[in-house]
C-alpha cells in the first residue's frame, strides 16, 4: 500500500491480521488490531496502537469489496 490509501477508521490487512487506521500523518500511520479496537478509547493513550512507516506499507493490503 501507499500512504495515500490510508484513510482514519478504514481497515487493513497484514500477515498478522485486520487492523483499523486510528491516526495519519505524512510518513507514517498508526492502527490498532481489529480484536483490540473494543478497548481502544481516543484520546487514552494505548499499548495496542501500532506505527506503521514506510518500511512496513508493503505488507499491507485491503481488499476491494
Amino acid at each position: 500500500m501507499d500512504i495515500n490509501e490510508f484513510e482514519i477508521g478504514d481497515f487493513f490487512f497484514t500477515g498478522s491480521g485486520r487492523w483499523v487506521c486510528v491516526d495519519k500523518g505524512s510518513l507514517f500511520v498508526l492502527a490498532i488490531k481489529e480484536d483490540k479496537l473494543n478497548t481502544y478509547v481516543e484520546g487514552e493513550e494505548s499499548s495496542d496502537i501500532v506505527i506503521f512507516d514506510r518500511w512496513d506499507f508493503g505488507g499491507c493490503w485491503k481488499y476491494n469489496q
